[in-house]
């Protein structure tokens, strides 16, 4: 049993994480500043925990903008 591959796989996998969280940067705090602006989309239909286990509302519904 060749036991480097999976050791490889696992870096190569790691490296390619990391250049997928640089090429999307942009669109990811886009899209962070939008949800902190505007909440999340579609949250007047149904409930959502944040991860820190507190439920977000809608800020439209609450006149928040």
């Amino acid at each position: 049993m060749d036991r480097s591959r999976p050791a490889i796989s696992a870096k190569q996998d790691a490296k390619r994480a990391t250049q997928w969280r640089e090429d999307n940067a942009e669109a990811l705090r886009s899209s962070n500043t939008y949800v902190e602006v505007w909440g999340l989309p579609l949250s007047r239909h149904g409930q959502f925990e944040s991860r820190s286990g507190t439920q977000t509302q809608d800020p439209l519904a609450t006149g928040a903008k």
